[in-house]
């Protein structure tokens, strides 16, 4: 028997890539610093998996 993953897991990981490569790309044009970067990569990753 093989091990599938779920479709929903799947598309979280991709909404959460896409958000995190969104946060990254304000941090690299200055909006955002270190700490606020993490901050709100937690609360989308949250939300999300909420």
């Amino acid at each position: 028997m093989k091990f599938r993953r779920d479709k929903i897991d799947v598309i979280l990981l991709i909404v959460m890539a896409i958000s995190a490569g969104i946060l990254l790309l304000l941090a690299a044009r200055g909006y955002l610093n270190g700490r606020q970067l993490l901050n709100y990569f937690v609360l989308v990753s949250g939300a999300v998996l909420y």
